[in-house]
Parts: structure tokens; C-alpha cells; sequence
């Protein structure tokens, strides 16, 4: 029964404090910040997540599409691309930060050379690990 009054107060604690700091912000906010702010946290939220990617991936890594090893742990059980997917978050989410065409343009073509790379990387994936690489398709999400 402590454990749940303790538990309680601490909820109420933490909504009154959100709820200062939600009240403070409204007053002084300013939309265009508000947006550069998500894509500095997102970018860096994308950038954790590509790193804990590439140490997933560890001596499998190679800076061109090869098929060394199939890797089939951690962000790799869920997703196929890990690297991929957000490494192109994390820069799409720097277009929040900056605008302009040619930045628009860059993340059009970074999109488009991450896609073109993972369609590599599957093709040499199924020449080298045929029956295992299609068991990992079925249960990975993208």
C-alpha cells in the first residue's frame, strides 16, 4: 500500500511540474523554434538509434553493400535496414531545422540512394543466405 501512495505522489509530483513547464512554454512559444527544437531532438533520437544500429551490426559492417554476415539480433531482429532507416531519418529530420529547395533536394536524393542501397544489400543478402534470409524477411516489420 506505501509503494502505491508513494507512487501516487510521485505521478502528481511530475504532472504538476509538466504542467508549470507546459504553461511557461505556451506563453513565450514561438512556432518556428517549437519546430527546429522536434527536429533537433528527433535528428539526435535517429542518431542513437543508427549508432546502437551500427554496433548491432559489428564486424558485419562494411561502407558498401556486402553480404559477410546475416545479422539477425537486436535492432536487426525487427527491422532489415536499421542503418539505413535512420541514418535517412536522421537527416530528413534536419530539414525541419533548416529549409531551403536545395537542402529538400539533398534529402530527396540521400532517400533515394538509401533505398537503391538496401536494394543491394537484400539482393546480395538472398545470392548468400537464400533459405535463412527469407525465414529473417518474414519476421522483420521493414
Amino acid at each position: 500500500m506505501n509503494l502505491i501512495k508513494k507512487f501516487a505522489s510521485d505521478i502528481y509530483v511530475d504532472l504538476s511540474v509538466f504542467t508549470i513547464f507546459l504553461v511557461y512554454i505556451l506563453k513565450y512559444f514561438n512556432k518556428e523554434i517549437f519546430i527546429q527544437n522536434i527536429g533537433l531532438i528527433l535528428s539526435l533520437f535517429f542518431v542513437a538509434l543508427w549508432v546502437l544500429a551500427r554496433i548491432n551490426l559489428g564486424a558485419a559492417f562494411t561502407v558498401r553493400p556486402e553480404a559477410t554476415r546475416l545479422v539477425t539480433t537486436g535492432l536487426y531482429s525487427k527491422i532489415k535496414h536499421p542503418i539505413y532507416l535512420f541514418s535517412t531519418l536522421s537527416y530528413l529530420s534536419l530539414l525541419l531545422i533548416y529549409h531551403s529547395k536545395f537542402l529538400y533536394f539533398i534529402g530527396g536524393l540521400i532517400v533515394a540512394i538509401q533505398i537503391y542501397r538496401a536494394l543491394i544489400e537484400n539482393k546480395k543478402l538472398k545470392e548468400a543466405f537464400s533459405v535463412e534470409y527469407n525465414k529473417y524477411e518474414q519476421k522483420t516489420l521493414i
